[in-house]
């Protein structure tokens, strides 16, 4: 069927009037408009101010073996379809383990997978494309290193490697997060040398089959570089990464950005702490909000060497500065481990933090300004002892938020817990 130049014309000015009415301006280069294009239309329903009634409820609850760990570390939603990945442990080994639902609430199993048995294999990102290929990193064991894999499944197909690399044969390698760049994918991660330093690296794919380096970074005079967070900003001032580098064991925030479609990258933000060993900086995740801000959620270390939650921000891409420093009880450990765009001007943040009985709480912190105030807006206080933490956050169509998160009496015997907040 054939569509006229006035009907493209209409669709164009849905898109635009879609995201203006949401506070997305529509970047004026062409290079990002087919992202700008797909995240208004996947953001077009959602241009209401959702309240998010309701109590959160768990839709899925899954143990790969009884008395050991399951660990869901990451989601993605397209439509209804939601599909979350992570560990399951059966006989002391991790499994790579997709678990997907058409509506939400029903659950099954799409992949349960080792590369090379008994060996350990587990994923650490999941992504979607606009043609429905669904794609997943993480890594896979020969039972003497790791390597950096990607696995691809395609419509209804199964499930494919399309990448398995180590920068050094034998040498560990690990990728830890994905992300869709028009046609291409950009996978980040760290990979070991054989000698000090690790070197944080970007790999590329233009067909989805063959992959190749575009970034290989160390930091001078560190002892570790590992990358952590891809993202495309919406508003057309380019790529961005987080990446930590490590030396004297006190650790470096670092942000590079690209303007050249990931052919080359530059330091816009370094931050850290400098105490002593253990003390520094770690970027894990990155969002922007409607008004054009971007944000770096992750955790930094006190001049007592305690950890606490922290979400940086930038009106540019350039300039940086603390928008959220917290910590759940004071002199306590928290920490910021995802965040993600709710609706106009919204942001969420998922992490945990201890509390002075040495109780892990699962946290969301909010703000509704646009990074001007947040505040605690969901607190989950798990039985005395036991270990709980939020992992991710994704959306459905209806606009229902779900949290990937694990909960059992230690980290090594949890179950795997979806849970799920209606858009009423």
């Amino acid at each position: 069927m054939t569509r006229s130049k006035g009907f493209s014309i209409l669709l164009l000015a849905g898109l635009v009037f879609g995201c203006s009415a949401c506070g997305f301006r529509v970047p004026n280069t062409n290079e990002f408009f087919g992202t700008m294009t797909i995240l208004c239309l996947l953001r077009s329903p959602l241009c209401f101010d959702c309240p998010y009634a309701g109590s959160w409820e768990t839709v899925d609850t899954y143990r790969a073996s009884a008395g050991e760990a399951s660990n869901p570390t990451t989601m993605v939603g397209s439509g209804n379809r939601m599909f979350v990945a992570g560990r399951g442990t059966v006989g002391g080994t991790a499994n790579w383990v997709v678990r997907t639902s058409e509506d939400g609430f029903s659950w099954q199993n799409d992949l349960f997978y080792q590369e090379n048995p008994p060996n350990q294999s587990f994923p650490d990102a999941i992504i979607e494309d606009a043609q429905g290929s669904v794609s997943a990193s993480g890594r896979t064991s020969d039972g003497a290193s790791l390597s950096w894999t990607v696995l691809q499944r395609s419509g209804a197909g199964s499930w494919t490697v399309r990448d398995s690399y180590q920068y050094t044969p034998g040498q560990d390698a690990a990728p830890l997060s994905l992300m869709n760049f028009g046609s291409s994918t950009l996978a980040i991660g760290v990979a070991l040398t054989g000698s000090a330093p690790t070197h944080s690296v970007v790999r590329r794919t233009d067909d989805g089959m063959n992959w190749s380096t575009v970034d290989d970074f160390s930091s001078a005079g560190t002892a570790q570089n590992s990358g952590q967070k891809l993202f495309l900003d919406p508003f057309g001032r380019g790529i961005f990464l987080s990446l930590y580098g490590e030396s004297g064991g006190v650790f470096q925030w670092l942000i590079r950005r690209s303007v050249d479609g990931a052919n080359s990258w530059s330091t816009v933000d370094t931050f850290s702490y400098q105490g002593g060993a253990g003390s520094g900086a770690v970027p894990r995740d990155m969002a922007a909000d409607a008004g054009g801000n971007l944000y770096v959620a992750g955790w930094f270390y006190d001049s007592g060497n305690v950890r606490r939650w922290i979400v940086r921000r930038s009106a540019d891409g350039v300039s940086w500065s603390t928008s959220d420093d917290f910590a759940y009880t004071a002199g306590q450990a928290a920490q910021a481990r995802r965040i993600f765009h709710l609706h106009s001007g919204s942001l969420v943040v998922a992490g945990e933090g201890l509390d002075g009985s040495g109780t892990n709480h699962t946290l969301l912190r909010r703000t509704d300004d646009f990074g001007n105030t947040w505040y605690t807006w969901y607190d989950y206080a798990p039985p005395t002892t036991y270990f709980s933490q939020a992992n991710y956050l994704s959306r459905d169509a209806t606009g229902a938020l779900f949290m990937a998160a694990n909960s059992g009496p230690t980290s090594a015997n949890t179950d795997w817990i979806v849970r799920r907040l209606a858009c009423r």
